[in-house]
């Protein structure tokens, strides 16, 4: 996966893309941090819960209403739970381990 600041299209904050061998986040250099880490935890559900759904989807003859639904559907759901569920129990206590020096369990 590769996460990156850049331009995005105006009106979204961010967004996912699927190459061949990775996952693209990009997402708003002008974003402010807490935005941009709710961003980043939103975009990474989506790679997360990325089906053939997503693959096939032919966007331009979709309606916004149809495709919204299709990437923003149940499991979607499931996947932007679990990044919230890391965040809090792994990623932020590790966060200030670090920042306060202390050990694990001490």
């Amino acid at each position: 996966m590769v996460i990156r600041t850049s331009r995005v299209p105006p009106g979204i904050d961010g967004y996912c893309i699927r190459r061949a061998s990775r996952f693209v986040i990009a997402l708003d250099r002008e974003l402010s941090c807490a935005a941009a880490v709710n961003t980043l935890l939103h975009e990474w559900a989506h790679a997360r819960a990325w089906s053939h759904l997503t693959d096939t989807a032919d966007r331009e003859s979709m309606g916004p209403d149809e495709f919204e639904k299709l990437a923003h559907g149940p499991e979607f759901g499931l996947a932007y739970a679990e990044t919230w569920r890391l965040l809090v129990t792994v990623i932020l206590p590790e966060f200030v381990l670090a920042e306060t020096g202390r050990k694990r369990g001490a």
